[in-house]
């Protein structure tokens, strides 16, 4: 066994089994495995937080952590090892020349010799020389077969490894395709150039895609930036208008406890001088009705009977005007007129930040849905309502009476979120309903939004209604809308409608359901009528 097997199998008893490098300060566990102190501080670490502990290489199980000492005797041999391999990379002598003792310069791969300087010399200058290849001088030559101590000098495809003429004669290169090495890196060069242009338009389409992403980016930015101000403006807008109101109300009481105290007053007034009147006729008449004199007390009956008569005629109770209730709110109606303008400016905010994280729509018409008085566009986004019957062939799934259609796309959990634009304004409805509403007949059972399976938006004769279940419904806002977002949340429950505005989306209405069926976007359309689907690209 030569010098450097033996130092290998040295290299490999001394190699730690968890970093396999030499081992450093080793430790032994009881099993008698050594490891590096580190290497067994670190498992023993790791294995604390589970409270088992077994050893790394032979896995025995430890009751409790187990406390390893340092083995002297290995860490001796670790020592005296890399001493010797120190002590040996020093002394290594560089090649020499074949042909003197100087050292070697170059390596000729075609003559197989090491030369020096000197004897190097014939290689540079002889035309015949100038062709053999030179390498840095080596003991082993690269290019030289291993098994038949012969320079490679072909190529075989199969094996995809350089073989000596030896090789090809062997029968294990029987059939298989042999070439030269120049033939061989042309082919090789070929593929190169095949997989450079294919990782090339890769490359560019990574390119494009990154760029792309980069003013994705920069957009998303911008939007949620311009979101972000219209958010803190809301939201200053609303300090103020609740600070306003607060102090309006408050004025607002305040005089009315000052009009009503006044009104308290003057009433208190009244009612003193009444009581004063009244306990001075009390008196006098207490007194006549005490005069011993006939005379006396005739005269003073005929003095005062007129006065008691007219007091007692009077109405009973204090007068003049009632007092005032309290209408603090409205005195303050401009105010939380304010209030409410700015609540719905944050309400806007936070269904634009909702809307981001929907699911947007490719959609299309469904050609087998579709009654014979609509018309459908070649690409099936746009829906056109028309009084002639339209040649359509027979479905199951077709309306028969209503102008209606669905869409081919159906959901049955998740968020979406889609817009219809009308093209031409008319009659139309727009919602969703399930895939297994009925289609054939004339009644309510078949027209979306007066069924159970269907929740829609109409737009009839210049009003705004919501439909389901055959109920009528108001919206927020009844002008007519030109473009609807809708947004389906199926884990809320909720189907909300939305007019785009260019500056802000104005919620229409939201029907608040727990929504079980397959439900697919519908349409109802009136001749004259055409709607266009979109898909949701902006806030």
């Amino acid at each position: 066994m030569s010098q450097s097997q033996d130092s290998s199998l040295m290299e490999d008893e001394l190699t730690c089994p968890i970093c396999l490098d030499i081992f450093a300060q080793p430790q032994m566990l009881c099993c008698g495995h050594n490891f590096c102190a580190s290497c067994l501080e670190d498992v023993l670490r790791k294995q604390e937080e589970t409270g088992s502990y077994k050893c790394p290489e032979c896995a025995w199980d430890f009751q409790e952590r187990p406390s390893p000492k340092r083995n002297f005797k290995l860490a001796g041999i670790v020592e005296r090892f890399q001493a010797s391999q120190r002590s040996s990379a020093g002394t290594q002598r560089p090649l020499s020349c074949d042909y003197c003792p100087c050292a070697a310069e170059r390596t000729c791969l075609k003559c197989e010799s090491n030369f020096c300087s000197d004897h190097l010399r014939p290689h540079l200058e002889k035309p015949s020389l100038r062709l053999h290849r030179l390498a840095e001088p080596s003991a082993e030559r690269g290019d030289q077969c291993q098994e038949h101590d012969e320079v490679c000098k072909m190529f075989c495809s199969s094996c995809k490894q350089c073989v000596c003429t030896c090789c090809v004669l062997e029968a294990r290169h029987h059939k298989h395709h042999i070439t030269s090495f120049k033939h061989a890196q042309q082919g090789i060069k070929d593929w190169l150039e095949g997989r450079l242009q294919r990782l090339t338009a890769r490359l560019e389409v990574c390119e494009g895609s990154l760029g792309q992403q980069c003013q994705e980016e920069e957009q998303v930015k911008t939007k949620l930036e311009g979101l972000r101000q219209r958010g803190r403006q809301c939201c200053e807008g609303l300090r103020r208008a609740v600070e306003d109101y607060q102090a309006q109300l408050e004025q607002c009481l305040d005089r009315e406890e000052q009009g009503a105290l006044e009104e308290l007053q003057k009433m208190a007034t009244l009612n003193q001088g009444q009581r004063e009147s009244l306990a001075e006729l009390c008196t006098s008449l207490k007194l006549l009705q005490e005069e011993r004199d006939p005379l006396h007390c005739i005269q003073g009956f005929l003095s005062i009977e007129e006065r008691v008569e007219s007091v007692l005629q009077e109405e009973q109770g204090p007068s003049g005007a009632p007092v005032r209730k309290p209408d603090p709110l409205k005195d303050c109606q401009q105010h939380w007129d304010a209030f409410r303008e700015q609540s719905q400016k944050l309400l806007q905010v936070l269904q634009s930040l909702k809307l981001r994280r929907q699911v947007h729509l490719d959609l299309s018409f469904d050609p087998n849905t579709a009654s014979r008085n609509l018309i459908l566009s070649d690409d099936r986004q746009t829906v056109t309502g028309t009084k002639q019957s339209q040649p359509y062939p027979e479905h199951d799934l077709r309306f028969k009476h209503h102008p209606q259609v669905l869409c081919a796309q159906s959901f049955t959990a998740g968020t979406f979120c889609w817009e219809v634009e009308v093209v031409e304004a008319g009659n139309w409805a727009i919602g969703v309903a399930s895939r297994s509403i009925p289609r054939k007949s004339w009644d309510n059972d078949c027209l979306v939004g007066y069924n159970a399976d269907s929740w829609c938006l109409y737009s009839v004769f210049d009003s705004l209604v919501a439909w389901h279940n055959n109920q009528r419904r108001t919206p927020h806002s009844t002008g007519r809308p030109r473009r609807v977002r809708l947004l389906l949340d199926f884990h809320d429950g909720t189907l909300s409608f939305y007019s785009v505005l260019p500056d802000r989306l104005l919620l229409l209405h939201t029907f608040k359901e727990k929504f079980t069926q397959v439900l697919c976007p519908c349409f109802w359309v009136s001749p004259g009528t055409k709607l266009t689907l979109h898909k949701v690209t902006e806030m």
